[in-house]
């Protein structure tokens, strides 16, 4: 089993180039019992519009939260992450495509609501009890 279980995230790329990808996540660490919220920043190789592919994804910010935070706290991480990004921020309309995972099939709900946070992290501490 992974460390991490994936409670919400969202991805954009400037104008359909996914060389240049930004995504904020969100993870729930069964060994840490924290919350993470992570962006994660790709650009091109050598800063070119050239064909040379991408970087991989790195984590340029990171957000722990204890698994005993309410979900507007995680919201709140989650909006300050989504201020890092232009990217996210220009093309990505986060507030209608955040997608949380709220069950065992990782059906996503749509936005980035305090309730569906609830509903998400209410599955995964289900998992653990």
């Amino acid at each position: 089993m992974n460390d991490e279980i994936r409670l919400g995230n969202i991805s954009a790329c400037i104008a359909g180039d996914h060389r240049y990808t930004d995504s904020v996540s969100v993870t729930y660490d069964w060994k840490t019992e924290g919350i993470y919220v992570r962006l994660y920043h790709s650009g091109a190789v050598g800063g070119m519009d050239g064909p040379g592919g991408s970087y991989t994804p790195n984590v340029s910010r990171e957000r722990f939260l204890t698994i005993h935070c309410g979900p507007m706290e995680i919201v709140k991480a989650v909006r300050e992450m989504i201020k890092c990004s232009d990217i996210i921020v220009h093309y990505g309309k986060p507030t209608k495509r955040f997608c949380w995972f709220a069950d065992a099939e990782n059906t996503p709900v749509r936005g980035l609501s305090v309730k569906a946070c609830e509903v998400a992290l209410a599955h995964v501490k289900s998992m653990f009890e």
